[in-house]
């Protein structure tokens, strides 16, 4: 057998292997360089690891709540969740009918990481969603979609997020954009720079004079997200902010 053929088959089982190790529904991000939205912070480098292909939907939050009563409307403690946790359930154990594919809502990032422990997985770093939101190289971000995205975030603050499972990505990772803002696991550090420590400030960053570091100034929905993770506690909750999870590869 030629070494050309070697080579192939050998690539065609790699790719088997992959596939029948990913997790149920979850998507293989592969590794590579990532790009912080701010250009005075240097790439970093992105390992493999595995992320779920939607967000976690309220069906499937309210099995985590079945299992952890700790967590329910009216029971998580308030320094773990404020008063707005779950806002949108009806009671502790239900939330509208139209709502079961939705994704979970009004949850802070302590009960998201409870959550993604309980499954065996973590909440993504900040790096590892932003790389995998920009999945698709072949189809940057162009003046239409960003404006689209613009929009979106000025009315997200109003109304519920449909069901997830819409627009995927190359990695076949759905709503990356356009359905709710995201929790990750380090966004209190999504400042952090050797020119922030060095007498800058967080609102200075994001006055006008901190645009000025974009790494792409056309991308001002990231500017967006980057903007609403500076505003984050920990106990936070929000109706358009939700979560997914991750896993090592």
């Amino acid at each position: 057998m030629s070494a050309a053929r070697l080579t192939v088959l050998s690539l065609a089982l790699l790719a088997f292997e992959l596939s029948a190790a990913t997790p149920d529904g979850m998507s293989f991000v592969p590794p590579g360089v990532f790009q912080p939205f701010f250009k005075n912070i240097a790439p970093q480098k992105v390992r493999g690891f595995y992320l779920d292909q939607t967000q976690v939907t309220n069906a499937e939050y309210l099995i985590f709540l079945k299992a952890n009563p700790s967590w329910e409307k009216g029971s998580a403690k308030r320094i773990f969740a404020d008063a707005g946790y779950l806002r949108g359930w009806t009671s502790p154990g239900s939330f509208p009918a139209e709502s079961a594919e939705a994704p979970v809502t009004d949850i802070s990032q302590f009960a998201a990481r409870a959550y993604c422990t309980w499954r065996g997985k973590r909440l993504p770093t900040l790096a590892e969603w932003e790389y995998a939101a920009g999945a698709d190289p072949s189809h940057p971000m162009t003046d239409a979609e960003n404006a689209r995205l613009l929009a979106w975030y000025e009315r997200n603050s109003t109304g519920r997020p449909g069901r997830v499972r819409n627009v995927s990505n190359l990695h076949g990772i759905y709503d990356m954009h356009g359905l709710v803002w995201e929790w990750v696991d380090d966004f209190n550090s999504v400042m952090i720079s050797d020119e922030s420590r060095e007498g800058g400030s967080d609102k200075q960053m994001f006055c006008g004079g901190g645009a000025a570091n974009a790494a792409d100034f056309r991308n001002y929905a990231a500017f967006m997200r980057y903007a609403f993770r500076s505003s984050l506690r920990s106990n936070f909750t929000s109706s358009s902010l939700g979560f997914r999870c991750a896993r090592n590869q």
